[in-house]
């Protein structure tokens, strides 16, 4: 084979092992969070007056494996007071907070009043399924007009066990207590 040749077939190669990388690269915005393990950070978010029906939203994606698992989802917000991030879905769903407080404030706010926003959600991931968790920020009223940020934090909660694992539980304690029974009986 000439060199060439050789030439064009490592590229080829290389160029099919690089297009997952490349794909995921594009997706910006998007953080890979293993829902078992959990995982914290900051995010941020633009908005523009001049497009103000597009905010930018921001995503999260969790992929479980063959069990079942409870996760909390917290948000706060750590820039201006008075953004806020009600609007939150999950694989496109609008989903409801557990818990918010929600953000008063401008942006040059002092005092008392002021308050960022925070929320948290407990959610139950079914067993081998892939989930997008994203919001939009609602940005204060007055000075904030490009934009924010704020911490997450996904934390794991107790596994559920699955539907065997009960049958297993149940089938020993009808054992146990069958046996107890047989103990009892009068023996002639």
């Amino acid at each position: 084979m000439s060199l060439k040749k050789t030439v064009l077939a490592v590229a080829a190669a290389a160029a099919v092992l690089m297009l997952p990388a490349l794909s995921q690269a594009q997706e910006y915005g998007v953080i890979e969070v293993d829902p078992y393990i959990g995982q914290s950070g900051s995010f941020g978010w633009t908005w523009y007056p001049e497009y103000p029906a597009q905010p930018e939203a921001n995503s999260w994606r969790l992929t479980t494996g063959a069990q079942s698992q409870w996760i909390l989802f917290e948000m706060q917000d750590r820039n201006y007071a008075g953004d806020n991030f009600e609007n939150i879905t999950l694989n496109g769903v609008r989903l409801p907070w557990d818990e918010y407080i929600r953000g008063v404030g401008d942006k040059f706010d002092m005092g008392p009043h002021v308050r960022h926003a925070e929320g948290r959600v407990k959610l139950l991931l079914a067993a081998n399924s892939a989930y997008t968790i994203e919001f939009t920020a609602t940005p204060c009223r007055q000075g904030c007009e490009y934009g924010g940020s704020g911490n997450y934090q996904f934390t794991p909660l107790a596994a559920v066990p699955e539907p065997q694992t009960y049958a297993l539980m149940l089938t020993g304690v009808a054992a146990l207590l069958a046996r107890r029974k047989l103990q009892r009986a009068p023996r002639d």
